[in-house]
């Protein structure tokens, strides 16, 4: 659960700015 979570998180930090990079 510990290594999921982690996985998730440091996904949604790499997307997030990818995709707002994207969007503006």
């Amino acid at each position: 659960m510990s290594f999921w979570g982690a996985t998730v998180i440091t996904n949604l930090l790499s997307a997030v700015p990818y995709i707002g990079t994207n969007l503006v």
